[in-house]
């Protein structure tokens, strides 16, 4: 038997409640130095943000925890298998020119961008028929910010279904269906951009929200936007972004 269980759901709700690293120690969980890889490996899938393993020279020779401790070799195959594994699960994403056109160019996510090209952020104003916007909290280690929902299109998708399936993954939505409205676009030497608008009314309690990067879904009116402006709870971009939107607005009456 071994000496403990790892409980590796708790890293996924430690993640989504702290905006601390999470460290998980798969050497004194198990007590055996066969379980060491697996369990780092399966740890490490679960989102955890670093591992603690005993490691000796000549394992058998070890003053304590003789039994958990594996050999330097084994240490660096775990790494190896680790870095292989975050190689693996990357997004990619595709590269834009100044004028918003595909490259034909990829970056893996985390990557550093190549001068000149630039990656394509989308994001979308779902306002329900009282004429409030939906904003999502991001969990506390992205910031713990108040922000519409948006992200980077996965490479090979259209600007459209990037938004799509951002608002699938972060809401549990499905918004193939709806009515999406443009209303800025371009490049402001950062990244390229595409701001959608529509119309859509949501029961909060329906939705389900994407729990390891987001903590809370509201509806906020225009007031308790310009409340959160003045407050400065809301960011420079998420500001510009409501400035342009309301723009839009304003010139479809």
């Amino acid at each position: 038997t071994t000496r403990n269980v790892l409980d590796l759901q708790s890293v996924v709700v430690a993640k989504s409640l702290c905006g601390l690293p999470v460290i998980v120690d798969p050497s004194h969980s198990g007590g055996m130095r066969e379980l060491v890889k697996p369990m780092s490996l399966a740890s490490i899938a679960c989102g955890a943000d670093g591992l603690i393993i005993e490691a000796h020279l000549v394992p058998e020779n070890s003053l304590s925890d003789s039994k958990q401790t594996i050999n330097i070799i084994e240490l660096q195959q775990i790494l190896n298998s680790i870095k292989e594994y975050k190689m693996s699960i990357r997004e990619k994403r595709d590269l834009y020119d100044r004028n918003s056109n595909l490259t034909g160019k990829t970056y893996l996510k985390g990557d550093p961008i190549p001068e000149g090209y630039y990656p394509m952020v989308v994001m979308i104003a779902i306002q329900n028929s009282e004429g409030k916007f939906l904003m999502q909290k991001r969990v506390p280690r992205k910031g713990g910010d108040w922000g519409v929902t948006g992200g980077h299109p996965k490479s090979g998708e259209t600007t459209d279904q990037g938004i799509i399936t951002e608002v699938m993954e972060e809401l549990g939505v499905d918004i193939s269906n709806q009515k999406l409205e443009t209303f800025c676009s371009g490049c402001d030497g950062k990244d390229c951009y595409k701001m959608y608008y529509t119309k859509l009314d949501l029961d909060i309690e329906q939705l389900h929200i994407q729990e390891d990067e987001l903590t809370e879904v509201k509806w906020f009116s225009m007031d308790e936007l310009q409340e959160m402006v003045n407050n400065k709870e809301l960011n420079q971009d998420q500001v510009d972004f409501f400035v342009k939107c309301t723009n839009y607005l304003n010139n479809k009456k």
